[in-house]
């Protein structure tokens, strides 16, 4: 009984090291400096690749799910056949089959298709066909994940599958209403184009802490599938973040997933994902990218990408495609500019003299500041500061009085800036 005691005691007391252990280790994490990233567009797409020779598209036509539940076979379909015309830096796409693949995973597990895809498994291309004999497709007509007819066929493709062979879906009635998977196996998957994947990476938040890092892995890493857990918040749904669905869409669906290929900015702490849905319904929305970078660190988003993909069981034998990120849509700085000369009349009385004040401000701080006065007049000292800078001025006569003034940022000189407006001279004008 005392021995029991000790272990209970002992445990009692490890426990609270071992989750401030975990706590310690994650906010060590999060605390280590974070190396911005640079030169990121501002905006990319795999859909649309700028090249010396022209525009290049890595990306596949867009496939509608028939229903709610394989939009992850969807989404890592899509970056498996983007990734494979990167490797194998190729102009002509190859489809794959979603049903294939969801029929062999079928879970939202994203870590079950790393391990599915990891093993070798061929995902083969998608054989064109009509349901009276279609190979490796989606049943017609059935509308739900987990409706019988799929799931008690389910097995036989399983097994055809299992076989690496493709299986058959095959009407039993004319004119064609009902179909079956037939117990007998359609060709051998090696009988078509295939494609393997070596790697699939999650990637948590140590490695995305900023929205920029995950445009830099897009860019020269390749698509990332986004799976996105279907949270109910104050503001609504977190799929509602992302696009526009109604409420009433979203509250029969836990997750849903996307593939995303690129991006738009929209300010400095905003982005417009560029994504292929398997849902054509819904715009995309402008998502705040402290928002994202939380939903990551939550865990309620996850992202992986797929890398090291064979066709047909043979390496790439050619080098890789290499985004120039000088062609694509590289942040411009703003010009450095003057906005207009104000002034405010009878501003000072100095030495028996009334002053105005001629000031301007710029856009971004300046370095140096140039005044003229092309009216005889009597000056003082200037006052310049980071992004303002006036002059004051006040005249031998009574008339217009025009003034110039520019600056300078690093060796570029803005044009001048002129102001005329008419003044009294400094002795009897203004409040005297």
């Amino acid at each position: 009984m005392r021995n029991k005691f000790t272990i209970v005691l002992f445990l009692w007391l490890l426990i609270p090291c071992i989750v401030l252990g975990q706590y310690q280790v994650a906010y060590q994490e999060v605390s280590k400096e974070i190396k911005p990233i640079k030169n990121i567009p501002c905006e990319f797409s795999w859909k649309a690749v700028h090249t010396e020779s022209g525009m290049r598209n890595f990306t596949t036509p867009q496939r509608e799910q028939p229903f709610q539940g394989p939009c992850l076979s969807y989404a890592f379909n899509a970056a498996i056949e983007t990734m494979y015309m990167i490797e194998y830096n190729e102009t002509v796409s190859l489809s794959l089959s979603d049903a294939y693949l969801d029929m062999k995973v079928f879970d939202e597990d994203m870590a079950v298709y790393k391990t599915v895809l990891e093993s070798g498994f061929k995902v083969p291309e998608k054989i064109p066909g009509h349901y009276e004999y279609t190979l490796s497709d989606f049943f017609p007509g059935v509308d739900s994940w987990f409706d019988p007819v799929y799931n008690n066929f389910r097995t036989k493709a399983l097994n055809c599958i299992n076989e690496e062979r493709n299986f058959v879906i095959a009407a039993i009635d004319e004119p064609p209403t009902t179909y079956e998977i037939l117990d007998t196996c359609g060709e051998p998957v090696t009988d078509f184009d295939y494609l393997t994947v070596s790697d699939v990476i999650a990637l948590p938040f140590s490695q995305v802490p900023t929205v920029d890092h995950l445009k830099n892995i897009i860019m020269t890493q390749g698509p990332v599938v986004l799976k996105v857990t279907n949270e109910e918040t104050d503001s609504g749904y977190v799929l509602q973040k992302f696009k526009e669905y109604s409420t009433s869409e979203m509250t029969a669906v836990s997750y849903h997933a996307y593939t995303l290929i690129g991006w738009e900015n929209q300010t400095d702490t905003t982005t417009k994902w560029l994504m292929k849905d398997s849902w054509f319904s819904g715009e995309a929305k402008i998502v705040d990218d402290e928002d994202f970078i939380e939903l990551l660190s939550s865990g309620t988003i996850a992202l992986y990408r797929v890398e090291n993909i064979e066709k047909n069981n043979a390496a790439s034998g050619v080098s890789p495609f290499v985004v120039d990120t000088a062609l694509q849509c590289v942040p411009v700085s703003p010009l450095f500019t003057l906005w207009s000369v104000g002034v405010h009349l009878d501003y000072i009385w100095i030495g028996g003299k009334m002053y105005s004040k001629f000031f301007v401000h710029s856009n971004l701080p300046a370095d140096e500041w140039e005044w003229e006065v092309i009216t005889p007049a009597y000056t003082t000292s200037e006052i310049h500061g980071e992004m303002m800078s006036s002059l004051l001025v006040s005249p031998h006569e009574n008339g217009s009085v025009t003034v110039r003034v520019k600056a300078r940022k690093d060796d570029v000189w803005t044009p001048w800036k002129y102001k005329t407006v008419y003044l009294n001279n400094g002795v009897s004008g203004g409040m005297h």
